[in-house]
């Protein structure tokens, strides 16, 4: 028999009037644990009319497994010591993710991967360096850290880099979740744009640095380094120079390496794919996490590239990590996470 990263006794319940499984699974990761949760907790809705009054269309739930939080996840966090014991659920489960996935986690991982790669119809720019920079700041470029926008692909990066629900993080214990991921953290934007304003400007919360390496970003909205904790690098988040500079201690390693609608997403070429997914993962420090959503390559036909050979070179980078035993893959909704396993822990 498998060894599994923890007991379940271990991990506390949730005392749930909605009467679900939802205590942990083996190998579950924290953002793995609130996605599975989440639905559970819509699920139960939409099948339950009489308890819970008018259910949501069917056409609709997609939409509140990803941007919006249904009415029924914000009334869980109503009850007095739910977010409490969430919260103890997750730290519990981040300190269990630093084994190495058994093989059929890393076999279910790379199938729900392959199935998981989407196509995306957005043509990436073309002309010179002005041209481009003028492309993409036309692209949403002011996603926020805790607020979903109004716009469609306008998810926040805790809900789409953690997977965590608003209603959960403004409650006490969530902020308090929030502290433990953000404080102290050396945080990559890799395509960040105009993004995280509102992190930037959060006087609670203290990551150490934030670094953006976006080459087509035409100007910041306000001046985001009165702390000194903020820097902006005009390289592409494909370019070797960026875990050149991690490897020759130009740069800090990354605790945090975030993609959001970025790359590659826009990214054209298996080459850069790969080049991109290498960075990632050497950048990271020890127990350092990079995300990518969602995750999608483009189809647009340009020479010998098309979808397939971008996913491709897409599905065999993170096989190799998948099969490396310096790191975990794990997935959540559209979010693929690519976990450095802590070095004491691997020897």
């Amino acid at each position: 028999m498998e060894k599994s990263y923890f007991n379940n006794n271990e991990i506390p319940k949730i005392d749930s009037a909605f009467n679900m499984p939802i205590e942990s699974l083996p190998e579950e990761t924290p953002e793995e644990y609130v996605s599975r949760f989440m639905k559970l907790i819509v699920d139960t809705h939409t099948r339950n009319e009489d308890i819970f009054g008018e259910p949501v269309k069917l056409l609709e739930k997609r939409e509140y497994y990803g941007r919006y939080t249904h009415p029924s996840v914000n009334n869980f966090f109503k009850s007095e010591g739910r977010a409490q014991q969430l919260k103890e659920i997750l730290i519990k489960l981040n300190v269990h993710n630093e084994e190495k996935f058994s093989d059929s986690k890393k076999t279910e991982m790379f199938s729900r991967l392959k199935n998981r790669v989407q196509r995306s119809s957005r043509s990436s720019s073309q002309g010179d360096v002005h041209e481009s920079i003028d492309y993409y700041a036309n692209t949403n470029q002011e996603r926020s850290f805790f607020v979903p926008g109004r716009k469609r692909d306008a998810y926040s990066y805790v809900s789409m880099m953690f997977g965590l629900p608003e209603s959960f993080v403004n409650t006490t214990e969530g902020r308090e979740y929030i502290h433990r991921l953000i404080d102290g953290k050396t945080i990559f934007l890799f395509g960040g744009g105009d993004s995280v304003v509102d992190l930037l400007k959060d006087e609670r919360l203290r990551p150490k640095k934030v670094i953006n390496f976006d080459p087509f970003l035409k100007e910041e909205s306000f001046d985001k380094n009165p702390n000194d904790i903020y820097e902006s690098m005009t390289i592409s988040a494909t370019d070797e120079k960026v875990r050149q500079m991690v490897n020759n201690t130009s740069l800090p390693k990354a605790d945090e390496v975030w993609a959001t609608y970025s790359v590659p997403f826009y990214v054209d070429s298996s080459d850069e794919i790969r080049s991109l997914i290498k960075n990632m993962a050497t950048v990271l420090e020890d127990g350092g996490n990079a995300r990518i959503s969602p995750i999608t390559v483009q189809e647009d036909v340009r020479g010998d590239e098309t979808f397939e050979s971008r996913k491709q070179a897409l599905l065999t980078s993170i096989d190799e990590l998948i099969n490396s035993p310096d790191y975990n893959v794990s997935m959540f909704n559209d979010t693929l996470i690519i976990h450095k396993i802590k070095k004491a822990i691997r020897e």
